[in-house]
């Protein structure tokens, strides 16, 4: 007879706002360390298999970072296209 062990992760206060909250980061790292597959913990919690491999492969919850803007030809005149 197999015994499931229950794995209680420490829960780190983020900095920011993150893509996915850090209860779900958790989540998904409890679930797995308890060995149940990444598509049945997708199906679970309705995420994409890709986002819980992604999110297993960081080893803590990960913040919001927006790409940096880059240099085009309009850069110069964007405050007056927009208002």
């Amino acid at each position: 007879m197999r015994q499931n062990q229950l794995y209680l992760l420490p829960i780190l206060s983020s900095g920011g706002s993150e893509m996915v909250k850090g209860n779900i980061w958790h989540e998904i790292h409890s679930r797995f360390k308890l060995n149940e597959s990444k598509k049945s913990i997708a199906r679970n919690l309705n995420l994409d298999v890709r986002t819980v491999r992604k999110i297993l492969s960081q080893p803590k919850p990960q913040k919001y970072q927006r790409r940096e803007k880059k240099e085009t030809l309009l850069t110069d005149h964007e405050d007056f296209i927009r208002t």
